[in-house]
């Protein structure tokens, strides 16, 4: 991997990371939870989960078989998607879940899953052609040093693909960044309707109770 290789894809996760804490911190403002999992594989083929305890010590564990996650109450995130480098979520579902409630998850699970297709589709084409980049660059200038040893493009040589890349998926890049905006600032509303809707209920229960 070159320099710029490396520094490429520590730019792609800075801005994967910058996409998790926005979901995160909406999420923290609006009261919502996420738990996040790890699959750690074991002799006895069981694994750890961690709970998220911020600030509380030590986190919470619990065994469980590796091919079921249990139902805490909690979304839980997941390892990165293969295409997409994406954590997906899978979102709890209320076994009483009201109108409005399912109504904000398939919100929710629509825009990931937008947003799954399109970094799936984005980098299958960003290595697609970077590999025929390589191919063809290798072809013009000789696959072979003058030693004998295979010859590894430089990181001028690559910055060409990659300017040529980007400039040809700016506005690409440009429409998803204000569809990504305007679908997540379509979900406050749901959003807050929910927690409104759960505190009516709390308030309900109390007074009865």
């Amino acid at each position: 991997m070159t320099n710029l290789d490396l520094k490429m894809s520590t730019a792609a996760l800075g801005r994967r990371a910058l996409q998790v804490y926005r979901v995160v911190a909406a999420n923290e403002i609006l009261g919502c939870r996420c738990l996040t999992y790890s699959l750690y594989r074991s002799f006895s083929q069981t694994s750890t989960l961690r709970k998220n305890q911020r600030g509380k010590g030590s986190p919470g564990h619990h065994r469980v078989a590796t091919s079921k996650v249990p139902d805490t109450g909690y979304d839980w995130i997941g390892p990165p998607n293969k295409d997409s480098n994406l954590r997906p979520v899978k979102f709890h579902i209320c076994k009483d879940e009201t109108p409005t409630e399912r109504n904000y998850r398939e919100r929710r699970q629509e825009l990931q899953k937008w947003n799954q297709n399109f970094w799936a589709e984005h980098n299958t084409s960003f290595y697609g052609a970077r590999e025929r980049f390589v191919k063809e660059k290798l072809a013009e200038i000789g696959p072979t040093l003058p030693d004998g040893t295979p010859r590894k493009l430089t990181t001028s040589e690559m910055s060409e693909f990659y300017r040529c890349f980007l400039n040809e998926n700016y506005r690409r890049h440009v429409e998803y960044n204000k569809e990504w905006y305007k679908r997540n600032i379509s979900l406050l509303w749901p959003a807050v309707k929910v927690n409104i809707e759960r505190l009516l209920w709390k308030k309900k229960a109390k007074e009865t109770s």
